[in-house]
């Protein structure tokens, strides 16, 4: 219904009186059925953008004859401290006064009784530029930097500096620049350029004839990233221009994006974690370079997320300037579109987060887009703030189009609406709708809807699918946004609804993470444990231990893990993450080659038929106990005994044992030292060697009715048996005693057979006789 209405009002905007007061009272009728009414004035204003050294002061005249009630204007950076300034100076003297185009134009306009929006441009036209030079550019005539100026990547890989044509001023061709928005140069621009417009036209807010300042620095006088660059390198065109590339990769943007993924993640761990790369710093990041799916993936979305943040902090910088000054002025952001195919370079899907510290926002709508969608969109996100829907008259589109993008503008909650090239829409005739429009609107309050109905679209959904057309009578192959808030908008018969933009991009990272070793200065070479622990929203974690970039393991505690043989500091790291989220927690483990304790001596020596250990310590420091080890080759080791350390200690001690059975041959003694953090390390090993003769010894032989195994036989044998000439065992004993009965044997040759304790097997002939 509404919109066959706004179709009949441009069809009939020049038609009889009666007729006209019948469509404005149905409008009226529509736009007032669920209002929140505000005393707060419509306005309808004349854009100037101020690019040459015209003051247009007939047009404003022309503007308010038709009931405009607002001049829009742009002061340039360039006209005051710029190229422009000095060759105007340079034609009428240097008492020339730079400000003269913007006195005239604001006095007119207060003459009118006019009120006035002021756009801030701090980018300029410079005439240095429009000479040859490399792709990367040069030093622009007022000073900026080579490196501080935006950088444009192509589709194909290839870079250029941003500048595009600006006409030419005075007979002089210059390029329009600008430099990053993450340099502090430009910042302190801002900042300085902006000090100075308030210092001449802050006044105006004292008479209440300022309705906002907002901030611009783009080609087409708005404030997002650009896109395409017409650099030359030298003579050779490149294929930057329009579409074909995206800004900005230029030093100060690459630096504070690594600044800002190291602010976020913390560790490159957790980076890593998230965008399934193996970075060792955030030094090597560069951003995702263009292509149709550049901000898709976790690197992606926060290649985006970092953009807002950027279009966010210069806003910032701008309105922190102004409301230093004064509190009052009413600080807006500016943007182009907000949901088009242009937004995704340009970056201002997010507008909502953009603005979020800001007093409004300001569009410049297309003549084709659905403004309907586009204020609902504004004032859904933006809640109770100032929305300003400007369109550039296309004369290819007619004056019942300008008329019904103001109309559906208003309709949906917009305050003020604005038309760029203003003359032209006279010119085609436009001067009686453009009459009637204003005194349709400019003489009712503005009446804010209350939408009976309500959706929301994903800003991961929006950025996959390109943006949006918003091509009102064909739209089932667009957007999710729009086809979302279109069948809200006709489930509400046609009114103003809702429409939420989630930002799904953004995680909420609500874990803390921390880690420790079993020991914090291990033993080279020594196996120690590794656990985590985690607080916050800790269900369905997925883990990953490193050690110098390398995984060593994949669980929440590791145990085991063998320290490296180099003694130094090594640094564990345990990653826990899961849905975009990841933490990092770093832990340093000192690998060290320094025994628990201070081993002055360690010595064995035979004594009969045992081995006595002695050692003396110098020094303990936190000793659990001493681990006497033997073997019978030097690698394979078996626990003999133990005794308690001193604990701490400074003073010499000295520590005792005795193997009481030793095997024959060759016995290797070490001791294992503990700590009291369950770290270790080993002693020297020594040797002591046992003829076998020695401990194999029994008597009688010949024997009559028993053998008797001397003392040292016994305490090392583990089994005995007694063998026949044929070798069958005719006798056998696991546990031995000392006297072994043989009475029952016939006489004759036998073999006593004895395997020791460490599987060592001694044979002797035994003979029996009566």
């Amino acid at each position: 219904m509404q919109k066959s209405l706004l179709t009949i009002m441009a069809d009939i905007i020049r038609s009889l009186p009666v007729k006209k007061f019948f469509l404005i009272s149905i409008l009226f009728s529509l736009a007032s059925l669920h209002p929140v009414a505000f005393a707060q004035q419509r306005y309808l204003g004349l854009s100037m953008v101020n690019e040459g050294n015209w003051n247009n002061l007939k047009l404003i005249d022309q503007a308010h004859a038709v009931g405009c009630n607002a001049v829009f204007l742009s002061i340039q950076w360039g006209a005051i401290e710029g190229y422009i300034s000095r060759s105007m100076k340079q034609q009428y003297g240097d008492d020339y006064n730079v400000w003269q185009m913007y006195d005239d134009q604001i006095a007119k306009a207060r003459s009118l009784g006019m009120k006035i929006g002021i756009n801030v441009a701090v980018s300029t036209g410079d005439n240095v530029t429009h000479s040859y030079s490399d792709r990367y550019g040069i030093d622009t005539g007022d000073g900026w930097l080579r490196d501080e100026r935006i950088l444009n990547v192509g589709y194909d890989g290839s870079e250029a500096v941003f500048q595009k044509y600006g006409g030419a001023i005075n007979g002089v061709h210059v390029q329009f620049v600008m430099t990053s928005l993450a340099a502090q140069s430009t910042r302190d621009r801002i900042a300085s350029f902006t000090q100075k417009v308030l210092q001449r036209y802050g006044h105006l807010q004292d008479t209440n004839e300022l309705l906002y300042m907002d901030l611009i620095y783009t080609r087409q006088g708005e404030a997002e990233f650009e896109a395409g660059t017409d650099k030359y390198h030298y003579e050779q065109p490149l294929n930057l221009r329009d579409n074909n590339s995206l800004t900005d990769y230029s030093k100060p943007m690459r630096a504070g994006y690594r600044a800002w993924l190291a602010a976020k993640y913390e560790k490159i761990q957790s980076l890593n974690f998230v965008w399934g790369t193996n970075y060792h710093s955030f030094t090597e990041i560069t951003p995702k370079r263009p292509s149709p799916d550049m901000f898709a993936q976790p690197d992606g979305a926060d290649w985006y997320l970092y953009r807002t943040q950027v279009l966010k902090e210069v806003n910032d910088v701008f309105r922190n300037t102004v409301k230093s000054i004064d509190n009052r002025i009413k600080v807006i952001s500016h943007h182009g579109s907000v949901f088009d195919k242009l937004s995704l370079g340009r970056s201002t899907f997010a507008f909502n987060e953009i603005a979020s510290e800001l007093d409004g926002i300001k569009i410049n709508d297309d003549n084709n887009y659905d403004h309907r969608f586009a204020i609902d969109l504004l004032r859904t996100n933006l809640h109770g703030k100032l929305y300003i829907n400007e369109a550039a008259f296309n004369a290819s589109f007619g004056i019942s189009n300008f008329i019904s993008y103001a109309t559906e503008s208003y309709l949906h909650g917009a305050q003020m609406v604005s038309c760029m090239f203003f003359e032209n829409l006279l010119s085609a005739g436009g001067g009686p709708a453009v009459k009637e429009l204003a005194d349709t609107w400019l003489t009712q309050p503005v009446a804010t809807p209350a939408p009976a109905n309500q959706d929301s679209f994903t800003l991961s959904g929006i950025i996959a699918q390109n943006g949006c057309v918003t091509n009102r009578n064909s739209y089932a192959g667009d957007c999710d946004a729009y086809k979302t808030w279109m069948a809200a908008h006709n489930g509400a018969s046609g009114e103003p609804v809702n429409i939420f933009i989630q930002n799904d991009l953004k995680k909420d990272c609500q874990i803390t993470l921390t880690g420790s070793p079993s020991a914090g200065s291990p033993r080279i070479g020594t196996p120690i444990n590794l656990s985590s622990s985690c607080t916050g929203d800790c269900s369905r974690l997925t883990y990953r231990w490193e050690l110098n970039g390398n995984v060593i393991g994949n669980t929440p505690n590791l145990t085991g893990v063998i320290v490296p043989s180099v003694p130094g500091p090594y640094t564990y790291s345990v990653t826990a993450g899961q849905g975009g989220c990841a933490k990092t927690y770093e832990m340093v483990v000192n690998a060290t080659d320094v025994l628990p304790v201070t081993l002055v001596a360690f010595q064995a020596a035979a004594r009969e038929n045992e081995v006595v250990l002695s050692w003396s310590t110098a020094d303990e420091a936190n000793s659990s106990h001493f681990e006497i080890q033997r073997g019978a080759n030097g690698t394979e080791w078996n626990v003999i005994g133990r005794e308690q350390a001193a604990a701490n200690s400074q003073v010499a001690r000295n520590y005792g044992a005795v193997d009481p059975a030793p095997v024959a041959g060759s016995n290797f003694y070490r001791l294992r030292m503990v700590d009291r953090d369950s770290t270790f390390a080993f002693s020297k090993i020594v040797r002591v060697v046992f003829d076998s003769s020695a401990l194999f010894t029994f008597y009688p032989n010949p024997a009559a009715d028993h053998l008797q195994l001397t003392e040292a036989a016994l305490r090392n044998a583990a089994s005995v048996e007694l063998l026949d000439q044929s070798g069958k065992a005719v006798l056998r004993a696991a546990r031995p005693s000392a006297a072994i009965s043989i009475g029952h044997l016939h006489t004759g040759m036998y073999v006593l057979q004895i395997t020791g304790r460490d599987g060592v097997v001694m044979s002797r002939q035994v003979a029996i006789g009566r």
